[in-house]
């Protein structure tokens, strides 16, 4: 997906810009933007040309991409799901987007099968599916359910909605998303799939002042990492090569971590209870914590609770880690990101002093190490907007929000599934095509 997007420097008089949504909308002219990441998702919408994130009934702007099933058959989606991975960590699942189109014996999930949830299972076709309770769920069945709370989430009946994708979906996986999206179960009619690295262009506010020629877009998410080469010409955004890992994110940081972790508790306390599933989970949720902490500290204090003789008493782990020591443990991992960044490179056919910007996106890009690796790669300066900033985790459903908003003043409803080489005007001087 390619195009270009106006910029009104009079609308950012408006102070209160990046969290807080109008308070009136008129839901049959305006199009959800939606981000259905594989750990969190985000909604947006767009008013006076400008993108507004929408906050959940917990007042964050993202919603843990979760899904409970209850024992007595009920569903928690969001939040509730995930507080039900201590208790009921065999029927909850996360990551679904990312085995879209995926079949189970696929080399890809045979070679990282020891990363996989518990309750993955192979389908009645070959496919990855989630088991709980002697049910099967699809990974459209998932990824469906978490979007029927968008509306809910948004506090609005919106009829319409606009979705990025990964750019590395093939027809096949695209057509099964948005099966699932468009599906009477979550209310919504999509107008619109649009690829991510296009999306992250669109939510910047200078984009149509992007004086350049090609862009890399590297994306590092809860469970995976891509690039994409994008070239910019006439107005038009070109994605011409892309690659991914869908095991390498911020959560195989955080496992890396709690294994950092764990030989500190034993060390320490000279026993090992790694069999104990609360004590797994409180050793991640801590490796989490501190994964965002060393973000932007020098060192954190990890602080888990664990029960020992007999369950009778409880006592508490503590240890400390520098940013250092958090570095030494995921260098070798993204330095496997850089890896990926030169065979996309390579694919593009453009040597790396052609890229004339580098954009992050994705929460794990936080990471000062990360940012760090890919600046010393492209030898230039990681590019941010210098009117008003982007949080890596909302650029890509403001990104779609702004298409929407686009749409909605008059653009074509025609999705994203047509002929490679077909270009639709919306009106005007602004064009999309299909990459």
């Amino acid at each position: 997906m390619k195009f270009q997007i106006p910029f009104y420097q009079d609308n950012l008089q408006n102070n209160n810009l990046n969290n807080t949504y109008p308070a009136t909308i008129d839901q049959d002219n305006h199009v959800l933007g939606i981000h259905l990441g594989n750990t969190n998702c985000y909604s947006a919408i767009s008013k006076w040309n400008i993108p507004f994130m929408i906050s959940n009934s917990e007042n964050q702007i993202g919603t843990p991409s979760y899904v409970s099933l209850l024992n007595d058959g009920n569903l928690l989606i969001g939040q509730p799901a995930k507080n039900q991975i201590k208790i009921n960590h065999l029927s909850t699942f996360c990551g679904a987007k990312r085995f879209i189109g995926i079949k189970f014996d696929d080399p890809i999930i045979q070679k990282n099968s020891e990363k996989l949830p518990q309750n993955i299972v192979r389908g009645q076709n070959g496919d990855v599916c989630f088991s709980a309770n002697s049910q099967i769920f699809t990974r459209q069945q998932v990824c469906s359910k978490i979007i029927s709370q968008f509306q809910q989430i948004a506090g609005f009946n919106f009829k319409f909605a606009i979705i990025s994708l990964p750019d590395y979906f093939n027809e096949q996986q695209r057509s099964l998303f948005f099966e699932s999206a468009n599906s009477n179960y979550t209310g919504l009619k999509i107008k619109r799939l649009i690829k991510q690295s296009t999306a992250v262009c669109l939510s910047y506010f200078d984009a149509y002042n992007f004086n350049t020629k090609k862009i890399a877009v590297c994306h590092l998410g809860g469970y995976t990492f891509s690039i994409s080469i994008l070239n910019y010409e006439d107005g038009i955004y070109d994605i011409v090569s892309t690659q991914s890992d869908i095991f390498s994110g911020g959560e195989e940081i955080n496992n890396l971590l709690s294994e950092y972790i764990i030989k500190q508790f034993i060390s320490q306390k000279g026993i090992n209870i790694t069999k104990c599933n609360d004590f797994i989970q409180n050793v991640n949720d801590a490796a989490e914590k501190a994964k965002c902490e060393l973000s932007y500290s020098d060192e954190t204090s990890i602080s888990i609770e664990y029960l020992s003789h007999g369950n009778q008493e409880t006592r508490h782990f503590n240890c400390s880690i520098s940013r250092l020591q958090f570095e030494d443990i995921c260098e070798d991992f993204l330095k496997n990101t850089i890896r990926l960044s030169e065979k996309c490179l390579m694919d593009s056919g453009y040597p790396k002093h052609q890229i004339d910007k580098v954009i992050l996106t994705g929460g794990s890009t936080r990471i000062p190490l990360v940012e760090k690796f890919v600046t010393e790669y492209f030898g230039k300066q990681i590019y941010k907007n210098s009117i008003l900033p982007v949080l890596p985790d909302e650029d890509k459903a403001k990104g779609a929000a702004s298409l929407g908003q686009l749409l909605c003043s008059g653009g074509s409803n025609k999705l994203f599934f047509s002929p490679l080489n077909l270009g639709i005007e919306l009106f005007g001087w602004i064009s999309v095509f299909d990459d």
